[in-house]
């Protein structure tokens, strides 16, 4: 992770912090079916990605070098779900544990306050989401360079068909068919 970016992030927790706390809380239920659908607009493209290359035309160096970069692809995927779960995950906690009694103990007797168990969480949240928000152009991009891939295959089988037709039209009539191989 880039210093830039957990910049980013870290001020996004502190301004979660700022922000009215029974705000954020109440929000809860606007914001964490906002990162569900965000979500679940990932799945597509996760899928996608995994079924992009078929093999038709292209050489097994060409696979590989295809193969790695969606592998790479898919690991962004994954971690775009994990961060924007963790974001619903601290949300959740934050208003669970907003319901909850006053002092908590812990081992050797120390205390840990309701409200700065609360606090960790929003600041949490606000630290994941904004990681989240900060991937989607990153996100875009990616969906740009699946289309890309596709559109580069599609051309490859259109072109290697439009050959074989042309080599199919250009034949003379009344000779046999002699198969070559290239």
């Amino acid at each position: 992770m880039k210093l830039a970016d957990f910049l980013k992030m870290a001020l996004g927790g502190a301004i979660a912090l700022i922000l009215p706390r029974e705000g954020i809380l109440e929000g809860s239920t606007r914001i964490i079916p906002f990162f569900a659908l965000m979500m679940a607009g990932v799945f597509p493209a996760m899928m996608q990605t995994v079924t992009v290359i078929k093999g038709d035309d292209l050489s097994p160096k060409a696979v590989k070098e295809y193969g790695d970069a969606l592998n790479e692809q898919l690991a962004f995927w994954a971690a775009l779900i994990a961060t924007a779960l963790t974001t619903v995950g601290c949300l959740t906690l934050a208003v669970i544990l907003s319901k909850s009694s006053e002092l908590w103990t812990l081992p050797y007797n120390y205390y840990i306050s309701r409200n700065f168990a609360v606090d960790v969480c929003i600041f949490l949240f606000g630290f994941t989401a904004t990681s989240v928000i900060t991937r989607f152009t990153t996100a875009y991009g990616g969906l740009k360079s699946l289309l890309r891939l596709n559109l580069s295959l599609a051309e490859k089988k259109s072109q290697k068909g439009l050959s074989e037709k042309v080599k199919r039209l250009s034949k003379p009539e009344g000779q046999p068919s002699v198969k070559t191989f290239e």
